[in-house]
């Protein structure tokens, strides 16, 4: 596709709409790879020619979503719809952005709209919407946020009780035990993680939420006992071992969290994570050479360089 799209482009015609529905096809394709780079570079030819203008917006929002640019994004999608109607890709990619920038009650137009349409929509549009909806149960998830957001909780809490019993049952579940103590209302945030809890009992993040619940009671001691009891019992579970790190470095134990991140390097030689986490807190205490071998280390990353960028900014002030 590429390489047709470049030899269209040195004809004389190389703007007429046959070469923008390859534009078109060759962005599409980049999007499903999740390459959001390269369909940058057909928007502005593809926004030229009556039949792919509506694509050329779908695509601009749904690069602005990667990008975070939320504004942007609804803005391009708006118009998408406008040239596109009511399609899957549209719709999916318009209620996302909108939830993102917290305009609740139209992305929640929006997803009860999605709902009724997704299983009823052309296999390509449903290819296109997975990248933010794979499921209708998917869809009440994210129907069931808006409405806390909004403060209708029993409409809420029974969308959680209809997801029950399906993939998305522990995230429901969190949303709600997280509701309920970000609200003061810790009978019912025990009782809800206690039911959690004994369906998934090994669920890290419900450990993680019981943790922050003790942590709101100023149970600290007890929190920091349910955190390291997990850790230790799951060595392998990588975001537990940082978890306990993290606890160390936010409750004045430099020392304890250099030592632990150390060994979370040998145990787990392959991930970044820790080395990340090691330069941050060899940068609090200030000890710039340990550091900087790290940040040397991240760099040669590819998934590493942003974090090593940032560290690198931190030492250098």
């Amino acid at each position: 596709l590429e390489r047709g799209v470049s030899a269209l482009d040195a004809l004389p015609a190389a703007e007429r709409g046959e070469i923008a529905k390859l534009r078109m096809l060759a962005a599409q394709q980049f999007l499903l790879k999740q390459n959001f780079a390269e369909p940058d570079r057909h928007v502005q030819s593809l926004r030229k020619h009556p039949e792919t203008a509506g694509h050329a917006e779908l695509l601009a929002g749904t690069i602005a979503i990667n990008e975070r640019r939320f504004e942007d994004a609804i803005t391009a999608l708006k118009l998408a719809r406008v040239k596109l109607g009511d399609t899957i890709p549209v719709l999916t990619g318009l209620a996302i952005a909108q939830l993102n920038a917290r305009q609740w009650s139209d992305a929640l137009d929006l997803l009860r709209l999605i709902y009724d349409r997704l299983d009823k929509s052309p296999d390509e549009e449903r290819i296109l919407a997975r990248r933010y909806f794979h499921t209708r149960e998917q869809v009440l998830l994210a129907e069931a946020a808006a409405l806390l957001a909004l403060g209708q909780t029993d409409d809420s809490f029974a969308l959680v009780k209809r997801l029950e019993n399906t993939p998305f049952a522990l995230q429901a579940q969190l949303m709600k035990i997280s509701h309920h103590r970000l609200h003061g209302e810790r009978t019912e945030a025990w009782q809800a993680l206690r039911a959690a809890r004994a369906k998934a009992p090994q669920d890290f993040s419900l450990v993680a939420e019981e943790v922050q619940l003790l942590q709101s009671e100023k149970s600290v001691r007890e929190a920091e006992i349910v955190l390291a009891d997990y850790a230790r019992q799951h060595p392998q579970h990588l975001e537990s071992q940082l978890a306990v790190a993290q606890w160390r470095l936010t409750h004045d134990a430099l020392d304890a969290a250099v030592q632990w991140l150390s060994q979370l390097t040998t145990r787990f030689p392959r991930e970044s994570a820790p080395r990340i986490l090691l330069a941050d807190a060899h940068l609090s205490g200030n000890n710039i050479d340990a550091a900087d071998k790290l940040i040397a280390e991240l760099k040669k990353v590819p998934t590493a360089q942003a974090a090593a960028t940032r560290l690198e900014a931190r030492a250098a002030l």
